[in-house]
Protein backbone atom coordinates (compact mmCIF):
# COMPACT_ATOMS: atom_id res chain seq x y z
CA UNK A 1 0.00 0.00 0.00
CA UNK A 2 1.27 3.43 -0.88
CA UNK A 3 -0.18 6.63 0.47
CA UNK A 4 1.13 9.98 -0.84
CA UNK A 5 0.25 13.50 0.17
CA UNK A 6 1.07 16.42 -2.14
CA UNK A 7 1.34 19.95 -0.81
CA UNK A 8 2.01 22.99 -2.98
CA UNK A 9 1.66 23.12 -6.77
CA UNK A 10 -1.71 24.36 -8.07
CA UNK A 11 -3.70 22.61 -5.33
CA UNK A 12 -3.11 23.17 -1.66
CA UNK A 13 -3.39 19.44 -0.86
CA UNK A 14 -3.89 16.20 -2.81
CA UNK A 15 -4.16 12.66 -1.38
CA UNK A 16 -2.93 9.85 -3.68
CA UNK A 17 -3.57 6.32 -2.31
CA UNK A 18 -2.36 3.24 -4.21
CA UNK A 19 -2.86 -0.47 -3.56
CA UNK A 20 -0.69 -3.10 -5.29
CA UNK A 21 -1.06 -6.87 -5.36
CA UNK A 22 1.32 -9.45 -6.84
CA UNK A 23 0.35 -13.13 -6.82
CA UNK A 24 2.83 -15.93 -6.29
CA UNK A 25 2.80 -16.51 -10.06
CA UNK A 26 3.58 -12.84 -10.75
CA UNK A 27 0.12 -11.62 -11.78
CA UNK A 28 -0.13 -7.98 -10.80
CA UNK A 29 -2.98 -5.55 -10.03
CA UNK A 30 -2.85 -1.92 -9.00
CA UNK A 31 -5.69 0.34 -7.82
CA UNK A 32 -5.02 4.06 -7.46
CA UNK A 33 -6.91 7.30 -6.90
CA UNK A 34 -6.00 10.89 -7.90
CA UNK A 35 -2.99 9.61 -9.89
CA UNK A 36 -3.96 10.26 -13.53
CA UNK A 37 -6.03 13.28 -12.48
CA UNK A 38 -7.76 14.52 -9.34
CA UNK A 39 -11.07 12.70 -8.86
CA UNK A 40 -10.00 9.73 -11.01
CA UNK A 41 -9.84 6.06 -10.00
CA UNK A 42 -7.69 3.68 -12.06
CA UNK A 43 -7.26 -0.08 -12.20
CA UNK A 44 -4.20 -1.65 -13.81
CA UNK A 45 -3.40 -5.32 -14.40
CA UNK A 46 -0.31 -7.06 -15.72
CA UNK A 47 2.42 -9.58 -15.01
CA UNK A 48 5.64 -9.08 -13.03
CA UNK A 49 8.87 -10.65 -14.20
CA UNK A 50 11.66 -11.04 -11.65
CA UNK A 51 15.26 -10.33 -12.55
CA UNK A 52 17.81 -11.92 -10.21
CA UNK A 53 21.54 -12.45 -10.75
CA UNK A 54 24.15 -12.27 -7.99
CA UNK A 55 23.67 -8.87 -6.24
CA UNK A 56 21.42 -7.57 -9.03
CA UNK A 57 17.67 -7.89 -8.54
CA UNK A 58 14.59 -6.29 -9.95
CA UNK A 59 11.19 -6.58 -11.56
CA UNK A 60 9.61 -5.52 -14.84
CA UNK A 61 5.82 -5.21 -14.82
CA UNK A 62 4.01 -4.41 -18.09
CA UNK A 63 0.37 -3.43 -17.52
CA UNK A 64 -2.89 -2.34 -19.13
CA UNK A 65 -5.16 0.06 -17.28
CA UNK A 66 -8.53 1.76 -17.26
CA UNK A 67 -9.36 5.11 -15.62
CA UNK A 68 -12.74 6.63 -14.73
CA UNK A 69 -13.62 9.99 -13.23
CA UNK A 70 -12.26 13.39 -14.30
CA UNK A 71 -10.00 11.49 -16.72
CA UNK A 72 -11.56 8.60 -18.61
CA UNK A 73 -9.18 6.49 -20.62
CA UNK A 74 -7.11 3.39 -21.20
CA UNK A 75 -3.38 3.09 -20.54
CA UNK A 76 -0.35 1.01 -21.40
CA UNK A 77 2.23 1.09 -18.60
CA UNK A 78 5.53 -0.34 -17.40
CA UNK A 79 6.81 -0.39 -13.80
CA UNK A 80 10.53 -1.10 -13.34
CA UNK A 81 12.48 -1.68 -10.12
CA UNK A 82 16.20 -2.50 -10.05
CA UNK A 83 18.67 -2.71 -7.15
CA UNK A 84 22.35 -3.56 -6.97
CA UNK A 85 24.79 -3.12 -4.08
CA UNK A 86 22.79 -0.46 -2.24
CA UNK A 87 21.85 1.51 -5.38
CA UNK A 88 18.28 1.47 -6.66
CA UNK A 89 16.34 2.67 -9.69
CA UNK A 90 12.58 2.70 -10.14
CA UNK A 91 10.36 4.00 -12.89
CA UNK A 92 6.64 4.17 -13.59
CA UNK A 93 5.87 4.97 -17.23
CA UNK A 94 2.49 5.10 -18.90
CA UNK A 95 0.83 6.28 -22.07
CA UNK A 96 -2.87 7.07 -21.63
CA UNK A 97 -5.50 7.54 -24.33
CA UNK A 98 -8.38 9.81 -23.35
CA UNK A 99 -11.77 8.37 -24.27
CA UNK A 100 -13.66 11.68 -24.18
CA UNK A 101 -13.21 14.14 -27.06
CA UNK A 102 -12.29 16.89 -24.61
CA UNK A 103 -9.42 14.85 -23.08
CA UNK A 104 -5.92 14.75 -24.51
CA UNK A 105 -3.76 11.65 -24.57
CA UNK A 106 -0.69 11.91 -22.33
CA UNK A 107 2.61 10.27 -21.48
CA UNK A 108 3.79 10.24 -17.84
CA UNK A 109 7.02 9.07 -16.23
CA UNK A 110 8.00 9.10 -12.55
CA UNK A 111 11.55 7.85 -12.04
CA UNK A 112 14.02 7.89 -9.19
CA UNK A 113 17.54 6.72 -8.55
CA UNK A 114 19.17 6.61 -5.15
CA UNK A 115 21.34 4.90 -2.62
CA UNK A 116 20.70 3.21 0.72
CA UNK A 117 22.84 5.42 3.00
CA UNK A 118 22.21 3.03 5.90
CA UNK A 119 19.95 0.04 6.44
CA UNK A 120 17.13 2.46 7.29
CA UNK A 121 17.89 5.71 5.39
CA UNK A 122 17.84 6.24 1.61
CA UNK A 123 18.28 9.32 -0.58
CA UNK A 124 18.45 10.18 -4.25
CA UNK A 125 17.11 12.07 -7.24
CA UNK A 126 13.61 11.89 -8.68
CA UNK A 127 11.72 13.40 -11.56
CA UNK A 128 8.28 13.53 -13.06
CA UNK A 129 7.72 14.18 -16.74
CA UNK A 130 4.35 14.71 -18.44
CA UNK A 131 3.81 15.18 -22.18
CA UNK A 132 0.28 16.30 -23.05
CA UNK A 133 -1.07 18.19 -26.06
CA UNK A 134 2.47 18.73 -27.44
CA UNK A 135 3.56 20.40 -24.18
CA UNK A 136 6.08 18.72 -21.89
CA UNK A 137 6.57 19.48 -18.21
CA UNK A 138 9.69 18.28 -16.41
CA UNK A 139 9.76 18.35 -12.59
CA UNK A 140 13.18 17.40 -11.14
CA UNK A 141 13.42 16.65 -7.46
CA UNK A 142 15.15 15.17 -4.45
CA UNK A 143 14.05 12.24 -2.30
CA UNK A 144 15.02 11.18 1.19
CA UNK A 145 13.35 8.48 3.18
CA UNK A 146 13.29 6.12 6.11
CA UNK A 147 12.67 2.36 6.12
CA UNK A 148 11.29 0.87 9.33
CA UNK A 149 10.45 -2.80 8.97
CA UNK A 150 7.58 -3.13 6.50
CA UNK A 151 7.02 0.66 6.48
CA UNK A 152 8.75 3.31 4.41
CA UNK A 153 8.44 7.08 4.68
CA UNK A 154 9.72 8.85 1.51
CA UNK A 155 9.68 12.65 1.16
CA UNK A 156 10.03 14.21 -2.30
CA UNK A 157 10.85 17.86 -2.96
CA UNK A 158 10.09 18.68 -6.60
CA UNK A 159 11.40 21.84 -8.30
CA UNK A 160 13.41 22.65 -5.15
CA UNK A 161 15.21 25.62 -6.70
CA UNK A 162 12.64 26.66 -9.31
CA UNK A 163 9.26 28.28 -9.48
CA UNK A 164 6.35 26.62 -7.71
CA UNK A 165 8.17 23.93 -5.68
CA UNK A 166 6.02 21.22 -4.14
CA UNK A 167 6.45 18.39 -1.64
CA UNK A 168 5.08 14.85 -1.66
CA UNK A 169 5.31 12.71 1.46
CA UNK A 170 4.54 9.02 1.55
CA UNK A 171 3.52 6.48 4.15
CA UNK A 172 3.93 3.05 2.57
CA UNK A 173 3.36 -0.42 3.99
CA UNK A 174 4.32 -3.75 2.45
CA UNK A 175 2.90 -7.02 3.66
CA UNK A 176 2.53 -10.59 2.48
CA UNK A 177 -0.66 -12.60 2.56
CA UNK A 178 -0.23 -16.04 4.05
CA UNK A 179 -0.35 -18.87 1.56
CA UNK A 180 1.58 -21.76 0.17
CA UNK A 181 5.34 -21.42 0.25
CA UNK A 182 6.90 -20.78 -3.08
CA UNK A 183 8.92 -23.73 -4.34
CA UNK A 184 10.41 -22.15 -7.46
CA UNK A 185 12.20 -18.87 -7.94
CA UNK A 186 11.91 -16.99 -11.21
CA UNK A 187 15.29 -15.93 -12.54
CA UNK A 188 16.20 -14.23 -15.80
Amino acid sequence: MENYHQVGESQSYLWIPMLHYTSQKGYYAELRYNYEDAGTVSLFAGKSFRLNRNQFSGTLTPMLGYSAGNFQGVSVALNTEISISGFYFSSQMQYSLGLAKSQDNFYFNWSEAGYDLTEKVFAGLAFQYTQQAAVGEFDPGLVIGLNAGDFSFPVYWFRPFGKHPFVMAGLNYEFRLKGKKRTKSLSL
